[in-house]
């Protein structure tokens, strides 16, 4: 549900546009005061960094379970396409032995 407070919802709704089709979206400069995005790019980028360093522990599990994942992925395919490798070579080789026999 949303946790916004009656003036906060009041801001959105007052700088909220509407397209033709319906669909609702929100100008970036006029939603960045709102978001308290405000003063010069490296004081925004200061800021989100900060709320983003939170959740780094977080996202650094996320990122190394998907490179595990990824990593178990490709040595399945791997080792899938060995074992059809070892069978083409082990069918050639047994009609070799036939011919041989006779």
């Amino acid at each position: 549900m949303s946790t916004l407070s009656a003036k906060e919802y009041k801001c959105f709704e007052d700088i909220k546009r509407i397209r033709p089709d319906g669909s609702e979206y929100w100008a970036a400069r006029e939603l960045a005061p709102v978001l308290d995005y405000t003063g010069t790019p490296s004081s925004i980028l200061q800021r989100v960094v900060a709320k983003s360093t939170e959740n780094f522990p977080i996202i650094l599990i996320f990122l190394v379970v998907i490179a595990l994942a990824i990593t178990a992925v490709v040595l399945i395919w791997r080792n899938h396409k060995r074992s059809q490798e070892d069978t083409v070579y082990h069918e050639e080789f047994s009609e070799e032995e036939d011919e041989h026999e006779e």
